[in-house]
């Protein structure tokens, strides 16, 4: 495998000869602005299969019908005879917010200093895509020393963070950056991409794993690997995950690429969630729904024209799990989708000449961001700590460790939910470690609810009827600006079974006024006199939080519809999100 091959896939859609034309691709098909050609020549050799395959199908038509329409039946899920839930492992290992820049060094401390240290800590980390946002976005020329706290409980995230630091520390970056992003989003990679990993990276962690075999299997083992640039890991795991961590990198020699591929569909393609999957397919824009139902057939992230060929072997990271009776399970969500971490903007930053592969889009993206997170790695003095404990335990286990820190920007993500540890907890716990004002006054904690809010609408709906259904009323009102170009009418037709409502059901929540219930919320909870103090043992610290207008690291609500939005904003916003309920909160030291 060429380096050069997999890090600039061939755009040229053309494979009608056997194999994929390799010549620079800049045309693009006019109907669906998914595939990009070198030439007229090449595009009419294609045509044929193009438009069977994409161009005129189905899928690709804006006046697409879910199935339980073109059938005249209510969908199952709401009929009742279906369970809603998912039926894979209920994870989203590729996250569903946008990725941040948790420094944002332009609206924050500055890029002046280039010699500054940055210490950073992340309590429920998820993937590595708010790390690498935020490495990446270091200035130029920065020699200051980094450090990034990373935990996680779930240690499938972990071992995933791991491998792909080794990776970015260990292999040259135009190797490491198409490694990077096949392992974390493709279901198959290509033989010599794996043989690449059991030659390079699996032996860094079966050293580590000897010397400590006769360690007591759940003692903690802190192992730092150091690389010659100046970079390192550090991660602290017991003596049982050490050796798990090398599964990571192994597949069971039996289990083919069909086999693995036939294992990933019936778990993510199952017939019983077909209505689910085409609700989600309704909100979307043609090109988008196309994108989606091609990864989800295939599950390879690369450029929608991009021929497939060559990958051939499981990934490693995602075949590990199985039920005790041996039946696989495909370990995230059966309706998680590769750009969900990421905004739009974000990705259309792929640059691409066909604007409507989004997937392809993330491809580029993806490749430009890790070649600088790659770069920063290999010419900066960055450090990396990871951990696989509880949020609500990890002060208490770095300090156990010697690590003594406070910290410029803080993390707790979701573990602020009163599934977690609550608002109360999250606070006290993580307050204390944020550099004091005269240190940094932009230290700041970040707060993250979601399922919270959604809990509190419910609420809401079920107490005060009146009051919810006029903010109902002022959703729906916003929603009739948007309805010229994605029509939202019954298509002059009053059938029962029609989908449009729940298409109309699902888009309002974007345009709800959340404000109104995250105010209940604050009130309920008594969140400003948790924000005010006192934090853990010192009754000395004291926080505020950030309006609307002053936050400096995200937007306070990044997947809602906000007034004047344009109508792409909205076209795009269905085709990714539909619910607008999530909140960050900015926290920053007051005392």
């Amino acid at each position: 495998m060429a380096a050069q091959a997999s890090i600039n896939p061939p755009l040229c859609a053309n494979v009608s000869s056997g194999s994929q034309c390799t010549e620079p691709a800049s045309l693009v098909c006019a109907q669906c602005h998914l595939v990009q050609y070198c030439s007229k020549n090449c595009q009419v050799a294609h045509w044929h299969t193009h438009k069977k395959e994409t161009c005129k199908t189905d899928l690709m038509s804006k006046h697409w019908k879910p199935q339980w329409v073109q059938e005249r039946r209510l969908p199952t899920f709401a009929d009742g005879s279906e369970d809603p839930r998912v039926v894979c492992a209920n994870r989203y290992l590729w996250g569903m917010m946008p990725a941040l820049d948790l420094l944002n060094l332009p609206k924050n401390e500055g890029v002046q200093d280039l010699s500054r240290d940055y210490n950073i800590l992340c309590a429920a980390s998820g993937d590595l895509r708010n790390i690498i946002k935020t490495v990446a976005g270091l200035p130029d020329g920065y020699a200051g020393q980094f450090t990034a706290v990373i935990n996680d409980k779930d240690f499938d995230v972990v071992a995933r963070n791991i491998i792909f630091i080794l990776i970015a520390l260990y292999l040259p970056k135009e190797e490491a950056v198409p490694v990077i992003i096949h392992l974390w989003y493709s279901a198959l990679i290509p033989t010599p991409m794996l043989t690449m990993l059991r030659e390079k990276i699996l032996p860094l962690i079966i050293h580590i794993c000897t010397k400590i075999e006769h360690k007591a299997p759940n003692a903690l083992q802190a192992k730092t690997l150091k690389h010659e640039s100046g970079g390192s890991l550090r991660v602290v795991l017991s003596e049982e995950y050490w050796n798990v961590l090398c599964s990571y990198l192994q597949v069971d020699p039996h289990v083919t690429a069909a086999d693995a591929k036939k294992l990933r569909n019936d778990e993510i393609n199952n017939p019983k969630r077909t209505d689910m999957k085409h609700n989600g397919y309704y909100y979307q824009l043609p090109a988008f729904r196309m994108c989606m139902a091609r990864f989800l057939d295939d599950g390879i992230l690369l450029p929608y024209g991009t021929s497939r060929a060559g990958f051939d072997s499981p990934n490693p990271i995602y075949y590990q799990f199985y039920y005790p009776d041996g039946h696989f399970i495909w370990p995230m969500r059966d309706d998680a989708e590769p750009h969900q971490g990421w905004d739009h903007e974000d990705i259309m930053k792929g640059n691409l000449p066909a604007k409507g592969d989004v997937i392809g889009n993330q491809f580029f993206m993806l490749r430009d961001l890790l070649l600088k997170f790659c770069d920063r790695i290999k010419n900066c003095k960055l450090r990396f700590h990871i951990y696989a404990v509880d949020a609500r335990d990890l002060p208490q286990k770095l300090q156990s460790m010697g690590v003594h820190m406070e910290y410029d920007r803080i993390e707790v993500s979701l573990a602020v939910s009163n599934l977690c540890l609550g608002p109360a907890a999250a606070i006290s716990t993580y307050a204390p470690l944020l550099k004091p004002r005269g240190v940094n006054p932009h230290a700041t904690l970040l707060l993250l609810f979601k399922k919270d809010l959604k809990e509190m609408e419910i609420e809401f709906g079920r107490t005060h009827p009146r009051e919810f259904n006029e903010l109902a009323t002022r959703a729906w009102n916003r929603l009739r600006e948007y309805t010229t170009v994605q029509e939202l009418s019954n298509d002059g037709q009053d059938e029962w079974w029609n989908r449009k409502p729940t298409r109309i059901t699902g888009a309002s929540s974007m345009l709800f006024d959340w404000d109104d219930i995250w105010n209940r919320f604050v009130d309920e909870v008594g969140f400003m006199g948790l924000v005010e103090g006192p934090h853990g043992s010192s009754k000395d610290i004291k926080l505020k939080m950030r309006g609307l207008d002053e936050h400096k690291l995200t937007r306070p609500w990044p997947k809602r519809l906000m007034e004047g939005a344009s109508q792409d904003e909205y076209n795009i916003l269905c085709s990714k999100y539909r619910t607008g309920f999530e909140r960050y909160v900015e926290l920053v030291r007051d005392d």
